[in-house]
Formats: C-alpha cells, structure tokens, sequence
C-alpha cells in the first residue's frame, strides 16, 4: 500500500512541477508587453544600509517612461549611509521629484511597516508603490505596472522577480532559489490557483484600498504584511492582481550565512500563516517523492519492481532538466551552467532542510531585531526605542 501512495504522490509532484515550469515559460512571453497608464504614482524605497549596487537600483527608478511620479526614500537612522545614496541619486536626477526622509514612525514590532508609515504620510498620490531598496527596474515597469488599476476593482498589483548578480556563493545560491523555488511556488498560486501572493518587493496599491482595510498600522505587529496586506482586500472583495512584467533582486555578494537566514525566515512566515498551504509545499519536490518511491520499490518483492523504479529514474531526470532550463530561461542567462547543474541537485535537501527547520524555530532575526513569531506571522518581543517622526533632510521641488 505504501508504495502505491508514494507513486501516487510522485506523479503528482511531477505534474505540478511541470506545470510551475510551464507557466514560467508563459509568464516570459507575457511580460514583454509593454502597456502604459497616465496614472500618477507615489514611490516609496524604505532603506536599511548599502545593498548591493544601491545607487543602480535607485536611479533605474529615476529613469521610468511614466508621465507622472514622485519619489520618497527614507531609512529610520539619520546616520544610515543608504541617505547619503539617496542624496546622490537625487542630485543626479533633477527633473524627478525626490524627498528624503529620516526617522520612523515610534509604535509597532515590524521594522519595515514603521517606516512605511513615515514615508506614505508625504505621498501625494492615491497610487503607492512600495518597492525594496535591492530591486531594480526596467524603464517601463511603473507604467506597465500601473496600467493595471485602470481597472477599478484592482486594489492592490504585485510582480514577479528574478534574482540577478551572484559574485559569491551564497549570492549565487540567493538567486538560484529565486529563480526556481520561488517563482515556481508564485507561478502556481497566482495563474493556476488563482491566488494572489503578494510579495513586498515590489507591491503597487491605492491609498484609499489600504484605508478601508485599516491602513498600513494593523500590519504594524506582523511580519507577512505584505501577504496579509493582499489577504485583506480580498476579503474586503478588492482584487489582487499580479503584474506579469518581472522586477531585479539584485544580490552580488551575499554569503551563505545571510542566504540561509532569509530563507529560514521565509519559510517561517509561510509555515505561520497556514498548515495546509505550508503542507503542500513539499509537493514541489518532486525528486524528494521519486526517491523515496524507488527506495521503498527496492524492498518489494513486486513483478513490476524494475519498470517502476525506471520509471522513477526517468522522471527524476526529466523535471531535473526541465527545472535547470527553467531557470535559465527566466534568469535570461545569467544562471552560470557550472553552478545550476550541481544546484539543481542539492536544492531539493536544502528546501526540505528550510522546511524543516522552520517547523522547530519561533525566533526570527530581521534588520538587527530578533523577534518571537507566532500564528499569522504575529511579532512578541522587545520594542526598542525608534527616531522621532521624520522630518525631510533633503528635497526637490516637483
């Protein structure tokens, strides 16, 4: 009995494999339309020390096509040397209109949601994005992206991302699973489940959206904020829609230490917002079921024991290729050959680590705050003492 359900499971696994690479592939066809939208947008970049190729990844924001938009950069330390970018940036580009901010708001566990909170207060627009300082953009992609709220019932617009650089290993590694876990899982749950996941690297959505919902100050206790954020207007009957034109992670010279840590946080939240959805994501590993099919078959004394275990073997390397052309395609080529082939290998074991791990860790570490999670990614722990609200340090006239 037991090897007809691991069959069973193996084949599903694989299917749903195949079917995640597949819809990667359409993605990539559908996100090289380019739309356009006289829409007036709101940017707001919350910063936390240098990433990597800060200054590139703010000025590809300074270069957008669209007709109308303003920036707000901010960090909640005076001293953060990310202002001093912001400063260079903004000196670079004087036809945009940029305001730096410094200090955040002094209530709530969540860092980044403090922030926010500072920042949308000087936001002029009812169309607000909010992108990571470690993301990078294409000159289309506010327009492009913007183009979806002209449908009215469209509250809140995501994208999907793709892991760019890798200098070191752990970067390296950082957009690998980027480019296949990741996006697979994504790829699955907005176009073929029809659930939007919403990812706060890069999510677009109307002020007076995020008022009927509570405003930004419910999420200011959580750690999923942006995915609870998006749970919220659906069930507010708002939609959520995912943009298919895609956005750059950047990660150049990441270790594997810090690779590791976002990753067990991530998997945390995940595993803190619901058991059944966290259940499921074993079944996006296929290898792991195919080989626990095949080492049970070897035990069984069954007439059809060789066919099977080929059959596994077959499939193993099938969704094995299948995933390493996946990646390439939607990394547009900047995956290495030498680091992919060997990955595609190891990441299942690692992903079943994370998954385990997860299930046993209710401490997380974030922007040098270590917090207790606990259902529905619910932050307990030690507020410490933040700046004042923030005043501009730096501005340009609109």
């Amino acid at each position: 009995m037991l090897n007809y359900c691991l069959l069973a499971l193996a084949a599903l696994s694989c299917v749903l494999a195949l079917l995640s690479h597949a819809t990667v592939h359409w993605l990539i066809l559908k996100g090289q339309r380019k739309q356009s939208t006289m829409i007036p947008v709101s940017v707001l970049k919350p910063l936390k020390g240098l990433d990597d190729d800060l200054y590139e990844n703010l000025a590809s924001f300074c270069r957008q096509v669209h007709p109308c938009f303003e920036i707000i950069f901010g960090a909640a330390d005076r001293s953060d040397p990310a202002l001093a970018v912001a400063r260079r940036v903004a000196a670079a580009h004087p036809h945009v209109p940029i305001r730096i901010i410094a200090g955040e708001c002094p209530t709530g566990l969540n860092p980044k949601v403090r922030l926010l909170r500072a920042l949308i207060r000087g936001a002029k627009y009812d169309a607000i994005l909010i992108s990571d300082s470690n993301v990078r953009v294409d000159p289309h992609y506010l327009s492009t992206t913007a183009a979806e709220l002209a449908d009215p019932e469209v509250g809140l617009v995501s994208n999907p991302i793709i892991g760019t650089g890798g200098n070191r290993l752990g970067a390296a590694f950082e957009n690998l699973l980027l480019n296949s876990y990741v996006i697979f899982g994504l790829a699955l749950a907005n176009y073929v489940g029809r659930f939007a996941c919403v990812v706060g690297k890069s999510m677009l959505l109307r002020r007076s959206a995020l008022r009927q919902i509570g405003g930004l100050g419910r999420f200011a206790d959580v750690l999923a904020e942006d995915y609870l954020i998006g749970r919220a207007m659906r069930q507010r009957g708002i939609r959520v829609v995912t943009c298919p034109s895609a956005i750059h992670s950047v990660n150049k010279t990441w270790n594997l230490q810090k690779t590791w840590q976002r990753h067990v946080r991530w998997a945390q939240i995940r595993r803190s917002l619901g058991a059944p959805g966290y259940l499921l994501e074993l079944l996006l590993v296929p290898q792991l079921w195919l080989a626990l099919a095949a080492g049970v078959l070897l035990t069984q004394l069954i007439p059809w024991r060789s066919t099977a275990i080929g059959l596994c073997g077959y499939a193993y390397i099938l969704v094995s290729l299948s995933e390493a052309l996946t990646i390439l395609r939607w990394s547009k080529g900047q995956a290495r050959v030498a680091v992919l082939v060997p990955f595609v290998g190891v990441r299942q074991l690692a992903q079943i680590a994370l998954w385990v791990l997860a299930c046993t860790k209710n401490e997380v570490e974030w922007r040098g705050e270590k917090l207790h999670i606990g259902k529905g990614s619910r932050l307990t722990g030690k507020l410490r003492l933040s700046q004042p609200v923030p005043q501009p340090v730096s501005r340009q006239a609109a």
